[in-house]
């Protein structure tokens, strides 16, 4: 094996530099104040709106705007605290599969509504968006925290 291919295979192994842990770290920190301030949003929706507008769904609203809530607070605690204790990027990495599938599933809703003429609702795309895009980066911040020592977070 010639002396090119194995310094580039051991660079491949290199853990990320702090540069980049930075960027995800600066990155989750924008989107879970986000989502933050989606299910802030939310909560006044259900309280000021949804009693008198659409009161069959006040449950299903309040349970959407807390675990939202809870997923920012989750993931703005990974960020302060990183790997420890070592159950927090675990449930960070769960909650992210779960934000990841919601914000895909009001992505592709909202996508197939427009193109069926069905009732397009543009809140839920921008709360697609935002969820999935969160899901993804706190994935990444997730292993990145789970595969790198402290001193290279910080």
């Amino acid at each position: 094996m010639s002396q090119s291919r194995v310094s580039h295979a051991n660079s491949t192994l290199l853990p990320p530099s702090r540069s980049f842990a930075y960027a995800l770290r600066l990155m989750l920190t924008g989107l879970a104040l986000a989502t933050g301030l989606i299910a802030l949003w939310l909560g006044s929706v259900v309280i000021a709106v949804l009693p008198s507008r659409d009161p069959q769904h006040v449950g299903m609203w309040t349970a959407i705007a807390v675990a939202a809530l809870a997923y920012a607070t989750l993931s703005l605690a990974c960020v302060a605290r990183g790997a420890r204790p070592a159950w927090l990027p675990a449930a960070l990495a769960v909650g992210s599969l779960a934000a990841l599938a919601f914000g895909g599933y009001a992505i592709t809703s909202m996508v197939r509504a427009a193109d069926d003429s069905a009732r397009f609702e543009g809140y839920l795309l921008v709360m697609g968006v935002v969820l999935a895009a969160h899901g993804a980066c706190a994935l990444a911040y997730a292993a990145l925290v789970i595969g790198t020592p402290r001193r290279l977070l910080s």
